[in-house]
């Protein structure tokens, strides 16, 4: 973690060391848990997708909605 700390700083000095390694911690249980710990890392609920599309339509970033089984896949995952 204090490797990647150095290059995100290395970025943006704007970002206190400290900052960054709260900001590690916090994210591990975002990456770990969750449907990565039930699952695998990496996976993603088609659910999760459509809630994304929606927010992406909502910021303007999507022109129209996408079916999401067009455009993710989980099949590629490593098995626990």
């Amino acid at each position: 973690m204090e490797e990647e700390n150095k290059l995100v700083y290395k970025v943006n000095p704007n970002m206190e060391q400290e900052e960054l390694t709260i900001g590690a911690q916090k994210q591990k249980t975002l990456i770990y848990e969750g449907d990565a710990k039930a699952h695998r890392f990496g996976y993603m609920p088609e659910e999760r997708w459509d809630v994304l599309i929606d927010q992406l339509l909502d910021l303007g970033l999507l022109e129209e909605k996408v079916d999401p089984s067009k455009v993710f896949s989980n099949e590629f995952l490593k098995r626990n």
